[in-house]
């Protein structure tokens, strides 16, 4: 009997355990077994109960009876285990557990139960309150749309009263105006002595101007701008803007000078402090008057904006009184300390109270005060008048403006100010800026003028001229190379002397630098001027009178570049070299303008060299019109009288001319010359009337090529070892001399037949690629048997057809950059190649 009540009593907490683990649910019986009373039913799974049936099945359940004998089985079950009827004194245990935790949960069961039923009542005496509240309110509303029912009369009794107030405010005014223009003449004439003396109170002066001012707005708003009311207005009121007028002036004269407030002023009481804030009270007044009526009669006045224009300046007026008349910087910088900082100190103390914040009175007189010094300074920085020492004052001097201003007035002027004297980077940085730029003006100018001095010469016609200088080689020479490098020299020594930074020495080394390529460019433009005044574009001489002694210029000049080129621009690279510091060695000073300018130098060698050899070939210019003629081939006086002038010249230039460029010069000549014998021969000045007319001509002509090359090789001085940079870059830019094929070549073309004028013309291009077609046919045009009809046949023929390649094509107009036949004018208008073929109807349509 004990056994069965502890397994019932077990079985009831295992019920009550599997009920709480389940959250309320039946608990899952295990498996269906076998049992003494029979099988058991199936038992539901743990969501039978909540989920949802499948149609035509009845729901299982389990009754009390059933549920406690698998309950009982199932223990029974379990303490038949290992342990034996050992398990069952745990019983009592398990049911105190089990009590323990349905007591718990019953009492959280009536605590949310008691909660629920709390929060319930609360809410439906909530709900009550409300129902009460809203009746409330409702009898309420009906109450007041009542009692506003009730005061319409009171609201329309208000309304004529403000409209009664109103009508008597507008009458008051009116009456005052009524009263101020019949009083009119009399408060003029009283005020006017006030504001001329500025006696009196002048708030009260300038309450009653205003009410003048306002009464004749009124009057004026209220008539048509048109009509004559408002010119009698206007003309009646005119003393009013007198006054009006002579106030603003007034106020604007006493407050332009609010320093002087405490001292006496000529011409205007005693400025005190009380006096001062008045006008200000004045001023603010009139600019809320100018907000509120703009469209008003001399509206807006600005009398702010004009106070602040009026006190730049008397500002400006009071430094140039004290300062504008100085011009050293020694006594401008005594009399500055005068006034200056007595000045901002006595606006910081006094001014700054009294004016109005906004005015912000102390930062513009600071402003004002700066950048007039800054003006004055800037001034005196760039003008012509100013030497090294008046530098030094001034750097000396800007630090120590800079700590008094720390000091006395706590202004930090590197931060304050924008504008910072003498520059923003420091003031001995700025000052060796200064220096090179006015070094740079300086060497510009002096350039200039010594360029003008070295080519005024080249266009002085007047007899007398003095020739060039000779050094005691005979060489001619000009001062001008040398005066530039003494120059540069100078400030060479000024850059490397005194520690004054890098950036003092690549900006005074630059500016030295571009004073050289300026010099060279100076050079170049005077030669192209002179060019350009005694030849025209195709070379020949114009009527423009010359000098006598041109051509010893020109000389001079080549010697000129030669001295700047291999004599003045190493010495001065090795100064450079020798004085320049290990950090700097890298910028290779004066490495690229030395290179720029001698190529320049060479164009101008090359150009000189031209002009001095037409200067030459000019003197021969009435025996080159006899070459190629019946007189020349029956006479050798004009080729004796051609060598004999060369020769004389020749002379002149070996003894004259450095001898790099002697060769130059005489091969220029050489081929002036031929020019001259190939223009004759192109002219027809002579015309071969069969073969041994041609041979005679030929044979001749080839006679004095030969004599002629052996004049100028004979002339030409024998140079051994290297040449100067110079001449060699001269002598690698012209092209390659073939002068002694000219004459060979225009004798084979002569001399030839049909059927080898292809080669030797071929061999002709080879050796002169500008020559074109047109000069074949000058060439050949000297043959009388030969009408000109035919000799085109033949050069079509003959070249053009077998010929006709890129190169005969191109060169058949002419070739850019040619050496010779270029200088040769042929007047031909032959066509050698067909006109490309044009659709007919087009150029109809066109036409049309």
């Amino acid at each position: 009997g004990d056994c069965a009540d502890k397994v019932s009593a077990g079985t009831v907490i295992m019920d009550v355990e599997r009920s709480a683990r389940d959250g309320g649910h039946a608990a899952a019986p295990r498996p269906q077994e076998e049992a003494d009373d029979g099988p058991l039913p199936p038992s539901p799974s743990p969501s039978a109960s909540t989920s949802p049936q499948t149609p035509g099945r009845r729901p299982q359940q389990l009754s009390t009876a059933a549920a406690k004998t698998v309950a009982i089985k199932q223990v029974a079950k379990m303490f038949m285990g290992p342990e034996g009827p050992e398990s069952l004194d745990k019983v009592e245990q398990l049911k105190r557990r089990t009590q323990a935790k349905m007591t718990a949960v019953h009492s959280r069961l009536k605590s949310t139960m008691q909660s629920q039923l709390d929060d319930v009542k609360q809410g439906m005496s909530l709900m009550n309150q409300a129902h009460v509240n809203v009746e409330v309110l409702k009898t309420n509303l009906d109450s007041i749309e009542e009692f506003y029912d009730s005061c319409s009369a009171l609201k329309d009794h208000t309304d004529k009263v403000r409209s009664l107030a109103h009508d008597r405010d507008e009458l008051k005014a009116l009456h005052e105006q009524i009263q101020s223009i019949f009083d009119l003449r009399e408060d003029v004439d009283e005020l006017m002595p006030q504001v001329t003396d500025g006696n009196g109170n002048m708030l009260v002066v300038h309450h009653r101007i205003a009410q003048l001012e306002a009464c004749r707005d009124s009057l004026l708003a209220a008539l048509p701008k048109s009509g004559a009311g408002h010119s009698t207005v206007l003309e009646y009121f005119s003393g009013v803007k007198i006054l009006s007028d002579s106030f603003s002036m007034r106020l604007l004269k006493e407050l332009s000078d609010p320093l002087g407030f405490q001292p006496q002023v000529e011409g205007m009481p005693h400025m005190t402090s009380t006096r001062l804030v008045s006008w200000l009270r004045i001023v603010e007044h009139e600019e809320r008057s100018d907000m509120s009526n703009p469209q008003g009669l001399d509206r807006p006045k600005g009398l702010r904006n004009k106070f602040f224009s009026k006190l730049e300046q008397i500002i400006e007026c009071r430094f140039d009184d004290k300062l504008g008349t100085l011009k050293t910087v020694s006594n401008f910088l005594g009399r500055f300390k005068q006034f200056y900082y007595e000045d901002l100190q006595l606006v910081k103390d006094e001014l700054v109270p009294r004016f109005p914040p906004y005015y912000d009175i102390f930062n513009r007189f600071l402003d004002d005060y700066h950048n007039r010094l800054f003006q004055m300074v800037e001034e005196m920085k760039t003008g012509d008048s100013i030497d090294p020492a008046e530098i030094m004052s001034l750097l000396q001097w800007v630090p120590t403006y800079k700590v008094q201003m720390k000091k006395l007035l706590d202004v930090d002027v590197e931060q304050r100010f924008p504008q910072q004297l003498l520059g923003s980077s420091g003031g001995e940085a700025v000052m060796r800026a200064q220096y090179v730029a006015m070094l740079k003006t300086y060497l510009e100018k002096w350039c200039t003028n010594l360029l003008l001095m070295e080519t005024a010469p080249w266009f002085d016609t007047e007899k007398g001229q003095k020739p060039p200088d000779q050094n005691r080689q005979g060489l001619m020479f000009s001062h001008a190379p040398k005066n530039l490098f003494q120059i540069l020299h100078s400030q060479v020594d000024v850059a490397f002397t005194g520690g004054h930074g890098v950036k003092f020495v690549i900006d005074l080394l630059d500016a030295c630098a571009n004073t050289l390529l300026q010099f060279v460019a100076g050079y170049k433009a005077g030669l192209e001027k002179c060019f350009m005044s005694y030849y025209d574009e195709n070379g020949k001489a114009t009527n423009t009178p010359r000098p006598e002694l041109l051509a010893d210029y020109m000389m001079a000049l080549i010697n000129a570049c030669h001295t700047i080129s291999d004599e003045c621009l190493p010495e001065l690279i090795g100064k450079v070299r020798e004085l320049e510091p290990q950090e700097l060695q890298n910028y290779q000073f004066f490495t690229r303008p030395a290179v720029t300018a001698r190529k320049e130098l060479v164009g101008i060698v090359c150009n000189a060299v031209t002009l001095l050899a037409n200067l030459i070939t000019d003197d021969m210019g009435d025996h080159f019109k006899n070459l190629l003629t019946p007189k020349w081939l029956r006479s050798r006086t004009t080729q004796q009288t051609i060598l004999a002038t060369i020769d004389d010249y020749g002379d002149q230039i070996a003894h004259c001319v450095y001898e790099t460029s002697v060769e130059m010069i005489l091969r220029e000549v050489w081929k002036q010359v031929l020019v001259h014998y190939v223009r004759g021969w192109c002219a027809k000045r002579f015309l071969c009337k069969n073969e041994a007319d041609r041979k005679e001509v030929v044979g001749r002509l080839k006679v004095e090529g030969i004599e002629l090359r052996d004049k100028i090789e004979q002339l030409i001085p024998d140079i051994r070892g290297d040449l100067p940079e110079l001449a060699g870059l001269v002598k690698r830019v012209t092209r390659k001399s073939r002068l002694d094929n000219v004459i060979p070549a225009i004798c084979h073309v002569a001399e030839t037949n049909s059927a080898l004028l292809h080669a030797e013309w071929k061999k002709l291009k080879a050796d002169f690629p500008d020559a074109t077609l047109h000069h074949l046919e000058a060439i050949l045009s000297m043959r009388e048997d030969m009408a000109p009809r035919d000799i085109r046949k033949l050069i079509i023929e003959q070249i053009v057809k077998k010929a006709g390649d890129e190169y005969t094509r191109r060169s058949s107009t002419g070739e850019e950059g040619a050496e010779f036949f270029s200088l040769v004018t042929v007047p031909t208008t032959s066509e050698f190649y067909p006109k490309p073929k044009t659709d007919e109807k087009a150029e109809k349509k066109g036409k049309r």
